[in-house]
């Protein structure tokens, strides 16, 4: 079957329009072909981003999402088929018939046979470092929220490393990330729609390009998250998402955030949080690493749900961030010096 012809089916499917032959057509060549297993991811992850951006912005085109819309069972349940196709044993056949026949196949092919496991090197990935993150403007200096200008270092909005305090002890370490306030960034007018508080960082997979070239690499990053306050009537959001691009960094930060739509593939994973927690939760993104990969762009955020017109920038409190880890996941039989 051809690209062309396979792309069109992946779209019908996205589109509740696949039906019939069609439908089994889409099932053998997810079956039988790498290519269009990417494809669909792709696709598929370009379906929740759009998701997610409706459900931020939709307060500039309609009437608010109800909460209990805001994370439809379809997407539940694709996350979950994603869960099991990576690590099932069932044949492959079984699998994706049954979460095609669902709507909800997933483009990851699980790993035949066994994996060796890197960990990348991120820096101060528990923020021991007490530089890590954004550095607080002057009283009065606006500051946009920046990405770093190159691997090795935090950046992005308002946040403090701190010791153990209001009852929450770090992760591991004697330090943790608050995350504290939202910063204006490109296209926000003023502070109106600065709602999330970010964290980024760029991870060179140099390092690692030889087992890439080789194909069926997969990224794992995690990270410790806790939401510990209860005084307020709105929720936060936490994500933790991985942009696995190719080429120039340089050329995606000076794009940013419109340069996100030409990663390769991305990964995430979400959670709502109506805060009080005293425990720690682990929010993992994975995604598929495609054989001219360079370069991974972390990012961490909590995003204030509020959506009240004309709000100030969002501010955070007892919200924190700890021990952040980002692994490369290769199949054995193709792994360098196994």
């Amino acid at each position: 079957m051809n690209h062309i012809r396979i792309n069109e089916l992946i779209d019908a499917f996205f589109n509740c329009a696949l039906e019939g032959e069609d439908r089994a057509s889409l099932e053998r060549a997810l079956m039988q072909s790498p290519q269009a297993r990417d494809l669909f991811w792709r696709k598929a992850e370009i379906h929740e981003g759009l998701r997610e951006w409706g459900i931020k912005h939709w307060d500039q085109i309609g009437e608010p999402i109800p909460a209990g819309s805001r994370s439809p069972r379809a997407v539940r349940l694709f996350r979950t088929a994603g869960r099991l196709l990576r690590t099932s044993t069932i044949p492959l056949t079984l699998l994706v018939g049954s979460v095609v026949g669902m709507g909800l196949a997933w483009a990851v092919a699980p790993q035949v046979g066994s994996t060796v496991s890197r960990a990348l090197r991120l820096a101060n990935p528990g923020f021991e470092d007490r530089s890590a993150g954004a550095i607080a403007p002057p009283e009065g200096v606006e500051r946009l929220e920046k990405l770093p200008t190159a691997p090795g270092a935090w950046a992005g909005d308002r946040v403090r490393v701190c010791e153990a305090e209001h009852g929450i002890t770090p992760v591991e370490g004697s330090r943790m990330l608050a995350l504290e306030r939202a910063l204006p960034g490109p296209g926000d007018p003023a502070e109106t729609r600065a709602d999330s508080c970010d964290l980024f960082q760029i991870i060179d997979l140099a390092a690692h390009r030889r087992e890439i070239a080789q194909g069926g690499c997969t990224l794992t990053a995690s990270a410790q998250l806790l939401d510990a306050d209860a005084q307020r009537m709105v929720p936060t959001d936490f994500v933790v998402r991985a942009y696995v691009f190719a080429g120039d960094p340089d050329r995606v930060l000076a794009g940013w955030p419109d340069a996100r739509i030409e990663a390769l593939a991305t990964g995430s994973e979400r959670v709502t949080s109506w805060g009080g927690h005293t425990a720690w939760r682990t929010l993992t993104a994975q995604a598929s690493i495609p054989r001219d990969a360079t370069f991974v762009v972390l990012q961490i955020d909590a995003t204030n749900m509020d959506r009240t017109p004309g709000r100030p920038a969002a501010v955070f409190d007892r919200h924190y961030c700890d021990d952040v880890r980002l692994t490369l996941t290769v199949p054995l039989d193709r792994s360098i010096g196994h």
